[in-house]
């Protein structure tokens, strides 16, 4: 559910969803239109953008006790940068500036309608092995909202130094060129990479050990990207969360299908999809 109160914005966050996020959008530009939605909807997502979302927050709070949809909040003004909420409440608060980045504003929503679609995970000792596909699926999707939001504060801290080097002596630039190499490596490492395999091989049990034997030869850099591929993620997404850019996700993919001996004409997302049971990502409405 998309509720704004300016119109070219509403338009201009309408045309980024459609199309590609799979949920029925509905859309509202008054906070009593949103709580009589929600109440007779229960949507799965609300996305706010109002000059005061602490109030329409609050608002909902009141009318609904018990209220637990998932909210993305985005906010033009500073001053908005917190907002105070109840425990039971599931913020997400962004600047409005998150809609001039389509691919890093699609991501966010699928992957947090990816969590809404089941509980929160609890934060406990579990043996490997244990939890169900769909709280896995909600600890998958977890895991690649964090690597994504995580890429984009080091993208944003990199501009920030190249800015600065302009304006400083030769030996502090070349300390600050330093610590851009050393983000270069963070965002290339695979920290995240041993956690968000397991989750994966809990959702697609035999996805890579089946790929793995079909085609011996493909690297862990090959396996990590057909996993992405079989999540349904957009070259977008891809580029993001492997922070490279659109050149390179094609000319991997063309690669790819190569050491896997497919055709110009073979589509790779569908190869990868027969090689198990495809997971469905339907959503319901936001």
């Amino acid at each position: 559910m998309l509720c704004c109160d300016r119109a070219d914005k509403l338009v201009r966050t309408m045309e980024l969803l459609r199309g590609n996020v799979q949920a029925d959008l509905i859309t509202a530009n008054r906070p009593e239109d949103l709580l009589s939605i929600i109440s007779s909807v229960q949507p799965k997502l609300c996305i706010l953008s109002f000059g005061g979302n602490q109030s329409v927050l609050n608002q909902l709070n009141a009318a609904i006790p018990s209220f637990t949809t998932p909210v993305l909040c985005l906010s033009g003004d500073p001053r908005n940068s917190m907002l105070r909420c109840l425990d039971h409440n599931v913020i997400f608060n962004e600047s409005e500036e998150l809609i001039n980045d389509p691919g890093g504003f699609q991501l966010k929503v699928r992957s947090i309608l990816m969590l809404a679609t089941q509980p929160y995970p609890v934060r406990e000792a579990i043996p490997s092995g244990s939890l169900t596909s769909s709280r896995q699926s909600g600890d998958l999707s977890r895991y690649v909202m964090e690597i994504e939001q995580r890429n984009q504060t080091l993208s944003r801290i990199k501009k920030r130094i190249g800015e600065l080097s302009q304006h400083v002596d030769d030996s502090t630039r070349s300390e600050l060129m330093s610590i851009v190499n050393s983000i270069r490596v963070s965002t290339s490492d695979d920290r995240h990479w041993k956690d968000f395999k397991i989750y994966f091989q809990n959702i697609n049990p035999r996805f890579l050990e089946v790929l793995s034997r079909k085609h011996p030869c493909l690297t862990p850099k090959d396996l990590k990207y057909c996993c992405y591929l079989k999540m349904n993620m957009s070259n977008e997404d891809i580029r993001r969360l492997l922070s490279i850019n659109s050149e390179s996700v094609r000319t991997h993919k063309y690669r790819l299908k190569k050491k896997m001996d497919l055709s110009k004409e073979q589509d790779l997302r569908q190869y990868l999809n027969s090689v198990t049971e495809p997971v469905d990502s339907s959503f319901g409405l936001f």
